[in-house]
């Protein structure tokens, strides 16, 4: 949401529930902290950093409307207004998700058309990158360092991928089942070195931060856009859509942790694991009519 919307919009919706005078001070003080920070959006506004810069200028510089210094019991009731005020655009859903939306099938054809696109030097190679983080849900580090060889961090070993714990967040040694036909199909075609080998624009293997960069051009050539906040989709959405649609499609959440090497469950269900009642009801219909008795 636009934030030079919002001041209305509280106006209509939320501040008729409050007492007159604390209408007026609210108000008062949004337009306040607005003038300092002067967000594009709200998301712009609920961050440390634009409540930071309130802060010290309402300390430094006391209030904009009257001149007057404040007194940091004053500047904090500021802070509190404000707070509040995001806690209740983020109940309207107007501060859009913390976490990145993962991409429908349509933008996945985007997606890749825009690396083949940004990559016309091999656009075969970092096609497949992307795909790997599509079919398997890895972080783009681990893509880019996926090998058939021996005595490497993260490998092929027969029909799955192995994981030494150098290289895990949990620090853990881990394999998951390669689950992906098509990443069978890619994987079959060679049995050495690296499961993608890519080329960089000067000839050379391109590193991970430079990998990264030019999957972060493919999502705003394309344009997808996959949060509240205007971001632009990136490698590590890939990953996050892989996971999104194993838990979509059924996928149990101890099951869908050790594929993602969550180091808790705790992490897969913040983060994956969505109360769709749709979906939950269909599912129990099936159990039921599975056991229904004729």
């Amino acid at each position: 949401m636009r934030a030079p919307a919002f001041p209305g919009s509280y106006r209509i919706e939320k501040q008729p529930l409050i007492r007159p005078k604390t209408q007026v001070t609210d108000d008062s003080r949004i337009q306040i902290c607005s003038q300092i920070v002067k967000p594009r959006t709200l998301q712009q506004m609920a961050t440390k950093e634009s409540l930071a810069k309130v802060r010290d200028t309402l300390l430094s510089r006391g209030s904009p409307a009257t001149g007057r210094s404040l007194s940091p019991r004053s500047v904090q009731s500021y802070l509190l207004t404000m707070v509040s005020c995001l806690n209740w655009a983020n109940e309207k859903g107007w501060l859009g998700q913390r976490v990145s939306s993962p991409l429908d099938a349509n933008e996945v054809r985007r997606f890749l058309a825009a690396v083949a696109e940004e990559c016309p030097h091999d656009p075969v190679g970092w096609t497949q990158l992307a795909q790997v983080q599509l079919w398997m849900g890895l972080r783009l580090n681990e893509a880019m360092v996926l090998s058939h060889d021996k005595n490497t961090d993260i490998r092929i070993f027969h029909d799955e991928i192995t994981f030494s714990g150098r290289v895990q967040k949990n620090g853990q040694k881990q394999s998951i089942p390669i689950v992906s036909p098509e990443f069978l199909d890619l994987i079959s075609s060679q049995r050495i070195g690296f499961v993608v080998d890519l080329v960089g624009q000067k000839g050379q293997r391109p590193t991970t931060p430079y990998a990264g960069r030019v999957l972060a051009r493919a999502g705003r050539r394309a344009g997808i856009v996959v949060s509240g906040s205007g971001k632009s989709a990136s490698a590590h959405d890939l990953r996050r859509t892989c996971l999104q649609n194993w838990a979509d499609d059924g996928v149990a959440p101890a099951d869908l942790q050790h594929l993602a090497r969550h180091a808790s469950l705790d992490v897969t269900q913040k983060y994956y694991i969505k109360k769709n009642n749709s979906v939950l009801r269909d599912r129990v219909f099936q159990v039921q009519n599975r056991y229904t008795i004729p």
